[in-house]
C-alpha cells in the first residue's frame, strides 16, 4: 500500500507532464525545471510505485502498463487539487476560522497526522479543534452540537447527517519485530494461544469483532490486556511479547516498532466514513476541508 505521505502533488503533476510529452527535455521545458529535476521525480514516483513507469523509447520515454493504469487517477486528484485551491472565491491561504471535529480515537491516530501535516502550508490561519467521539454514547442531537466534521464507523453515525465513505481498512495480526511468531505462518492454535492485547475504545470491554468470529467456529483467545486507546497499542507490542488484530493503516504507520503477519481467521474489514450536518454543507470552508480530507486520508 503505498503510503499517501510521499505523494507530493509536484510528483503527480511531473507524471503527467512526462507521460503527455513523452519526453523528458520537453517534459522540463513545459514545467520550467530542469531535466536533472525531472528524472529526480521520476525516480522518486518509481520508488513510491514500485514500477519503472517510464521507458527509454528512441529519443523519448514511453509509459509503461503501471504507468498507463495509474494516469486516469492521477488526473482526477490533479484536478480535486485544483478544486481545492481555485473553487469560487474561497481561499484557504487566508481564512481564519476554527473547525471543530470528533474522531474515534482510531481515526484520530491514523487520519489526523496526515491532515495536520499539510494544513500548515495550505491553510495556515485555520484552527483546528479535535474532540473525542464515543459512537455509542453520542447524543441524538449530535448534528447540532457545533462539530463541522465527524470521522467513524458507519455503525457509530447519529441520525440526519450527511455522510460519506473515506476508505476501507482490514485488520491484520501485528507484534514486535522479532517476535517468534513472525518466524512462520501463525496456526490458528497458536493464535488462539498467545497473549493478545485488546483495544476497547468505548466499553472497555474484553470481547472484540475477533472474539465474536472466534466464538462462531468454537475457539477462543486469551487476552491479556484492554486498553482504551489505539495510538499506545503498537509500543505496548513492541516492549512485550504480546500479539493484537489491529487495523493494518495503524501497523503501516508504526513500521518501526511492529509487523504485520496474515491472520489464520477471516475478520470482517471495515469502513471509515466522513458525516456532517446540514448546515455545513454549502458552506465554502467546510467543502474545502471534506475534499482535503478526502484527497489525503481517503482510498486511491
Amino acid at each position: 500500500m503505498t503510503d499517501i505521505r510521499l505523494l507530493d502533488p509536484r510528483l503527480l503533476l511531473t507524471f503527467v507532464t512526462v507521460f503527455d510529452e513523452r519526453n523528458i527535455s520537453r517534459a522540463s521545458a513545459k514545467l520550467g525545471r530542469t531535466q536533472q529535476g525531472t528524472s529526480s521525480s521520476i525516480a522518486r514516483l518509481r520508488d513510491i510505485f514500485d514500477d519503472q513507469l517510464f521507458v527509454r523509447h528512441g529519443h523519448g520515454v514511453e509509459p509503461t502498463p503501471r504507468a498507463e493504469q495509474i494516469y486516469p487517477s492521477v488526473i482526477q486528484s490533479l484536478k480535486s487539487l485544483e478544486t481545492l485551491v481555485g473553487a469560487g472565491d474561497f481561499n484557504p491561504t487566508t481564512v481564519k476560522r476554527c473547525l471543530r471535529m470528533a474522531t474515534t480515537d482510531y481515526a484520530l491516530s491514523t487520519a489526523m497526522p496526515q491532515i495536520l501535516r499539510e494544513l500548515p502550508a495550505i491553510a495556515p490561519h485555520l484552527d483546528i479543534q479535535v474532540e473525542a467521539y464515543h459512537g455509542e454514547s453520542a447524543p441524538s442531537d449530535f448534528g447540532y452540537q457545533g462539530v463541522d466534521l465527524l470521522m467513524t464507523v458507519p455503525e457509530f453515525l447519529p441520525p440526519n447527517l450527511h455522510s460519506a465513505t473515506l476508505f476501507r481498512d482490514n485488520y491484520v495480526l501485528a507484534a514486535r519485530r522479532d517476535h517468534p511468531m513472525t518466524q512462520a505462518a501463525v496456526s490458528l492454535d497458536a493464535f488462539c494461544a498467545a497473549s493478545h492485547l485488546l483495544v476497547s475504545p468505548n466499553t472497555g470491554d474484553r470481547t472484540g469483532v475477533t472474539d465474536t468470529v472466534l466464538y462462531s467456529i468454537g475457539r477462543r483467545r486469551r487476552v491479556s490486556v484492554v486498553v482504551p486507546v489505539f495510538s499506545v497499542a503498537p509500543r505496548i507490542l513492541a516492549e512485550t511479547d504480546m500479539v493484537a488484530v489491529l487495523p493494518e493503516r495503524l501497523v503501516k504507520e508504526h513500521h518501526d516498532l511492529i509487523v504485520e503477519m496474515p491472520l489464520p481467521v477471516d475478520i470482517p474489514p471495515f469502513d471509515i466514513v466522513a458525516a456532517w450536518p446540514e448546515r455545513v454543507d454549502k458552506d465554502p470552508l467546510n467543502i474545502w476541508f471534506r475534499e482535503l480530507v478526502r484527497i489525503y486520508v481517503g482510498d486511491r
